[in-house]
């Protein structure tokens, strides 16, 4: 028996004759056992060969490298450097069997800085397929951007230090793999642990996941808001795969209700899942050919200098209430400027991002005091949202430890927010309809009109 590649493929090259390949992203399988031919006629028969072809449109999840793949190395340059975290593999090898295209798109400035060769960063990257490849996973695609628009650095090169496209929060890798690969943004997905990465997903037109590894998002070097949150790569993909259609499935009465031109206000407790519902919420009547707007009251925090006790002298609620009134009374397109909250510095950012609404967009206003201010609206829908409470108290301390605070001070400010903030929150609640969240589901435990 002659093998391609230890006897043929040689023995060509040795006459001298012209091999030439072709690097397919199409379904390629070696069929030389028993068990791979099985494999490949249940592919066949369930389509997913067919699926894989080029003109059928591919879903794609793009995912960043440092700090969401690898432990986070402030400009790794060498291969000893490079430690993937924990999880990652298996993620990579669901997204592959979920037929997900998965393409790595980074920013490499120590190229330009020429902290690393061209040939380091590619050892780099043969490390980590070698070691996503020892868990059964592999990556479709990894490109990156060497450039970086600062000068001043000593060895490095003149011609890649500039301005360019493809730098994320620019959309030039991303837009090269959905030419390549055909990928439908729509249904496509970008994971990062920086705000560069969730603009650019939302520059593409892409759902962003923001993990709380590597930056945790705390590098705010732009004021942008995720889709949706996550602690790491394993939970984001897992949200993917079977969170996200869950939870879509589950909103379906709800969105059923909903108008072109509406308001909705979704309230709870401090990390009950609010935006997450939120989001979800706008995807799915994005599906349905309605557009949205969300907004967290999050945007109206006063800056620790100006706060007074309680809820309400945390929250600038008079300024929203008149966001919400213009919103509610808009007659055409609506240019509102919104403001914006910085959560390590604790800062108000006024008139942060000007925001345009039309007059049939359903707007999503989600937040603690969402159910307190949705009175500025004519006839709001009214959701209160819960979860375990013993997960939300674990939400809060994480998101207080990631912003550098000690486990004494974070149980403070949740223990704090049972007496000023839960009682008041829950108190705001009357009438609204009650959204229990379980395992990315939601429950309506009070319909009221949504059957």
């Amino acid at each position: 028996m002659l093998d391609f590649g230890k006897n043929i493929f040689p023995e060509m090259l040795e006459l001298g004759l012209l091999l030439r390949g072709y690097n397919s992203p199409e379904y390629i399988k070696d069929v030389g056992t028993p068990e791979r031919i099985d494999k490949v006629c249940v592919d066949l028969v369930s389509g997913r060969v067919d699926m894989a072809r080029l003109d059928h449109e591919q879903m794609a999840v793009f995912l960043d490298r440092d700090g969401t793949i690898n432990k986070e190395v402030r400009h790794l340059n060498s291969p000893e450097q490079f430690e993937i975290l924990p999880g990652v593999g298996d993620a990579i090898r669901r997204l592959n069997h979920a037929n997900y295209r998965v393409c790595i798109v980074t920013n490499q400035p120590v190229i330009a800085r020429g902290e690393c060769s061209v040939e380091t960063l590619r050892q780099i990257h043969n490390k980590m397929e070698t070691l996503l490849g020892h868990e059964g996973a592999y990556v479709d695609r990894i490109i990156y951007c060497p450039h970086h628009p600062d000068r001043g650095f000593e060895g490095e090169i003149s011609d890649l230090k500039c301005e360019c496209c493809c730098r994320k929060p620019g959309t030039g890798m991303i837009d090269s793999v959905v030419a390549e690969f055909n990928i439908a943004r729509s249904s496509s997905w970008l994971v990062g642990d920086s705000s560069s990465d969730i603009l650019a997903a939302k520059r593409a037109g892409l759902h962003s996941i923001l993990v709380e590894t590597g930056y945790a998002g705390l590098d705010e070097k732009y004021l942008v808001t995720p889709d949706y949150n996550f602690a790491d790569l394993p939970r984001a993909v897992n949200f993917i795969i079977e969170g996200h259609p869950r939870l879509m499935e589950s909103l379906e009465p709800l969105a059923a209700n909903l108008k072109a031109g509406e308001m909705v206000f979704i309230g709870g407790q401090s990390r009950s899942g609010k935006s997450m519902i939120a989001s979800a919420l706008r995807d799915l009547l994005r599906s349905q050919g309605i557009n949205s707007v969300v907004l967290s009251t999050d945007r109206w925090l006063r800056g620790e200098s100006k706060r007074s006790d309680g809820v309400l002298g945390r929250h600038d609620d008079d300024h929203l209430r008149d966001a919400i009134a213009k919103i509610d009374t808009r007659n055409g397109t609506l240019s509102l400027n919104i403001n914006a909250y910085r959560k390590l510095k604790r800062e108000q950012i006024v008139d942060a991002e000007h925001l345009r609404i039309e007059s049939d967009d359903v707007v999503i206003v989600e937040g603690v005091i969402a159910l307190y201010v949705s009175g500025a609206a004519s006839r709001p829908h009214r959701f209160y949202v819960s979860i375990d409470e013993e997960e939300r108290r674990q939400r809060v301390l994480r998101e207080y430890l990631l912003r550098g605070w000690s486990e004494t001070e974070a149980t403070a400010i949740y223990e704090n927010r049972l007496i000023d903030e839960v009682p008041w929150v829950n108190a705001s609640a009357s009438s609204a309809v009650n959204l229990s969240v379980v395992d990315h589901k939601v429950i309506i435990e009070r319909n009221h009109d949504y059957k």
